[in-house]
């Protein structure tokens, strides 16, 4: 699960500098839209990683609604850049 948790935690690093919260402040059980998470930032969040690892997202993984938690989010996107 070492990958699980690498992407994780570059998703809550990005989190972090995104909304500018301290560094203990997001955990990957904390919901997205507790967290203040919008499309906008799902589109951040999505693009770093089809860049950082030349992936292919689908147009539903940038939908805000099919994700709960951070991690959540972290395993589809370590599912899509890992297999």
């Amino acid at each position: 699960m070492a990958d699980g948790d690498s992407t994780l935690n570059q998703l809550v690093s990005l989190l972090l500098q995104r909304q500018g919260n301290p560094a203990d402040s997001i955990g990957a059980d904390d919901r997205l839209l507790d967290l203040g998470v919008d499309s906008i930032d799902m589109a951040y969040l999505m693009s770093h990683f089809e860049r950082r690892y030349d992936a292919d997202f689908a147009d539903e993984d940038f939908e805000l609604t099919r994700y709960v938690t951070v991690a959540d989010l972290a395993k589809a996107i370590d599912a899509r850049i890992h297999g």
